[in-house]
């Protein structure tokens, strides 16, 4: 949590992988999703070993917090420097 926090107050993007939405937790022991998700700091949800999962996470319900597509579309693509990709369609 303290690195996610240190990042974030430094403007580093923050990325969690999406198959540990679900299960809340993550199999090594860092912090999960859900932790870091509700105080602002989780900006990206990705995945190199389950690429349906961050389908599913753009899919889930956003009651768990804010904008979750934006966390597998917008963000990763403007913190790679491609905003003008998506940017048409984030207002």
């Amino acid at each position: 949590m303290a690195a996610a926090q240190t990042g974030s107050t430094h403007g580093i993007a923050v990325m969690r992988g999406a198959p540990y939405l679900i299960p809340a937790r993550s199999h090594l022991g860092n912090v999960a999703v859900q932790g870091l998700a509700p105080r602002d700091l989780l900006d990206i949800l990705s995945s190199d070993h389950v690429p349906l999962a961050v389908r599913d996470a753009a899919l889930t319900p956003n009651d768990l917090w804010g904008d979750l597509g934006a966390t597998v579309t917008f963000a990763p693509a403007l913190t790679t420097g491609l905003a003008d990709r998506v940017a048409c369609n984030r207002a």
